[in-house]
């Protein structure tokens, strides 16, 4: 696997390409954690939901992802994995990310194939390396990857799901503050 810094091309473009169809969610610039790109989320005091738009370029923080970098990646989340509206949203038996990650699967009629992970961030992803591209395509193939990956998200109800939530207060992690010290 290769370990880069930066993306393979210049992509100043992906967040112009991602607005009409994240409509309704603030743009977060990210260069940390082996990825470069975007988070398209809303949060409500430390919960965020939403959708990441990207590149990985260190399989280090997420090699359970188990793809070739650098590749393009989009996926959504519920953060953080361990509060309650994560278990509620992404884990429990008929959730909305399992009823999403069902249908998608069934809408993306090629590879690379949608992904779902119930105790990790990303909660639903998708990945293509871009290892075995012609270099001079990296642009053309990731600006298809991530319009078709998009498209599919807008298709699948998730991302108007995300944006009509609530998030009950009884979803915050209780902090006990008898145990501090000092």
């Amino acid at each position: 696997m290769a370990l880069v810094s930066r993306p393979p091309i210049r992509a100043g473009w992906l967040v112009e390409l991602a607005r009409p169809y994240l409509r309704g969610y603030e743009v977060y610039p990210n260069t940390s954690g082996g990825l470069w790109g975007y988070f398209f989320k809303r949060a409500a005091g430390r919960i965020g939901l939403g959708f990441f738009s990207g590149f990985l370029l260190s399989p280090h923080h997420r090699a359970y992802l188990s793809v070739e970098t650098p590749a393009c990646l989009v996926f959504a989340f519920v953060h953080p994995v361990s509060w309650p509206v994560h278990r509620r949203l992404v884990q429990a038996k008929e959730s909305l990310f399992r009823r999403t990650a069902s249908y998608i699967s069934w809408l993306t009629p090629r590879k690379p194939r949608w992904q779902f992970l119930e105790d990790k961030l990303p909660a639903l992803y998708r990945a293509e390396s871009m290892d075995e591209w012609p270099r001079r395509r990296y642009e053309h193939y990731a600006r298809n990857f991530f319009t078709e990956s998009f498209a599919l998200l807008v298709r699948s109800g998730l991302v108007r799901e995300l944006l009509r939530l609530s998030i009950h207060k009884s979803e915050f992690r209780r902090v006990d503050r008898s145990r501090r010290v000092g």
